[in-house]
């Protein structure tokens, strides 16, 4: 019998519990993982995030300053790609989790984020224009 270890190209993901990190096999739908069917990008500025380690949340974007929300229901360029930013993004318990690089379970993530910002953090946004975005690119109205 083997195991999906055994399989080449299965899908797996890092324990954070263990001293040094391996990577264990899971099951799962093939093809990319993205954890919110209504945006494929998410946006987070830094003055939401505080002395959170971004890392926790995984944003496709941070922001320098803060007021990501209000870019909700409007377009933005980042880079050459254009974005419709069609809603804030709800959080789960799954923030609290360890994560891998050192990132240390913490349950007052979640219970912060629900006290202050609504259970919100981060906008989602669809791609209306793929395109290429780089460090230092400004978000700008489209």
């Amino acid at each position: 019998m083997r195991s999906s270890a055994d399989v080449p190209g299965a899908r797996r993901y890092e324990d954070p519990d263990e001293e040094e990190s391996s990577w264990n096999p899971f099951s799962g739908a093939d093809g990319a993982f993205h954890d919110n069917a209504d945006a494929r990008v998410t946006l987070v500025s830094r003055g939401t995030l505080g002395g959170w380690d971004r890392r926790r949340f995984r944003a496709n974007v941070v922001l320098t300053g803060e007021g990501e929300d209000a870019l909700v229901g409007s377009r933005v360029t980042v880079g050459t790609t254009e974005l419709d930013v069609v809603r804030r993004v709800s959080r789960c318990v799954m923030t609290t989790r360890p994560q891998a690089g050192g990132i240390g379970r913490d349950t007052g993530v979640l219970k912060t984020i629900h006290r202050e910002r609504g259970g919100a953090l981060a906008v989602g946004a669809l791609v209306v224009r793929p395109g290429t975005v780089t460090v230092g690119d400004a978000v700008s109205p489209a």
